[in-house]
């Protein structure tokens, strides 16, 4: 984990079976001031979890909680992450929320880290392994379908 894209949800009222029920509408990714961050990490990213959507997985993590006592749920949208890898993911999301662990940019996921300007991150992606991670449940159990549709619009516009 070192190159990891932060955002802020803007929205979670577009139904699932809307057209608009995709990404680009629902997240806001934030600037990360970093060239790798441009050199299209992102929908890399996001056409290695496309190709494997069916085999996505979102786990909940009880023992990560945000202010509102909400566990963390993370998807793990790549085969890349087999299970022996996901401890050592664990344990980087546990470092990061301690503030201990380094990356890239900066993660604003630590535990103590205030809301930055007038909205607060609430949605980060290790666009290394295809893993999307946020506190707000309506967004991770859409995920699939809003990475089908956000997949079918790129598509579309590739040709």
């Amino acid at each position: 984990m070192y190159l990891v894209q932060r955002g802020h949800i803007a929205s979670t009222d577009i139904k699932p079976n809307s057209p608009d029920h995709r990404f680009s509408n629902l997240v806001e990714l934030e600037y990360m001031g970093s060239s790798e961050f441009e050199w299209g990490a992102i929908p890399q990213s996001l056409r290695r979890m496309g190709e494997q959507i069916q085999t996505g997985k979102t786990v909940v993590m009880q023992d990560i909680r945000n202010a509102d006592n909400q566990p963390l749920r993370v998807y793990y949208g790549s085969n890349e992450l087999k299970e022996s890898h996901r401890p050592q993911f664990i344990e980087d999301l546990h470092q990061l929320r301690a503030g201990t662990k380094r990356l890239k940019e900066c993660s604003r996921f630590e535990a103590s880290r205030k809301p930055y300007g007038d909205r607060e991150t609430d949605f980060w992606w290790d666009l290394e392994s295809d893993v999307m991670w946020s506190f707000n449940k309506y967004l991770m159990n859409d995920l699939p379908v809003v990475l089908k549709n956000s997949l079918d619009v790129m598509n579309k516009a590739k040709g």
